[in-house]
């Protein structure tokens, strides 16, 4: 069995309910050590820069620019966290097939970002 903590940020949208769910900045495997991680008090906005849909996921997303997402990512990686891959920062619409089209709409919109949380998890 292999054990993860990963950090991320909720998002939301009062105009766009599609945007409510979360953009990950952070998942390791927990090692011996457990490195600390102190809490960011980021509470800020992003934009929608496009909709895509991420093949090996097979999930379509809502590609976001959000500048205290990607500096609290740094953040984490400095302290000694792990990201397995490119951060693209991203909030997942839906899985099963390319929905794109069905989201194009929220290109431009502002969502939320804040109240940053940890989650563990397990993959055996």
């Amino acid at each position: 069995m292999e054990h993860y903590v990963y950090t991320a940020f909720r998002t939301f949208s009062p105009l766009h309910t599609e945007l409510k769910g979360h953009v990950t900045t952070s998942f390791s495997q927990i090692k011996d050590t457990m490195p600390k991680i102190p809490f960011s008090g980021f509470d800020g906005t992003g934009e929608v820069i496009g909709i895509e849909h991420f093949k090996d996921a097979d999930v379509t997303v809502a590609l976001i620019n959000c500048d205290g997402v990607i500096s609290r990512h740094a953040e984490l990686m400095a302290s000694g966290l792990e990201y397995e891959y490119e951060l693209r920062p991203h909030i997942t619409l839906c899985r099963g097939g390319d929905s794109s089209d069905r989201y194009a709409h929220l290109v431009g919109a502002t969502v939320n970002v804040g109240s940053e949380y940890i989650g563990f998890m397990t993959r055996t």
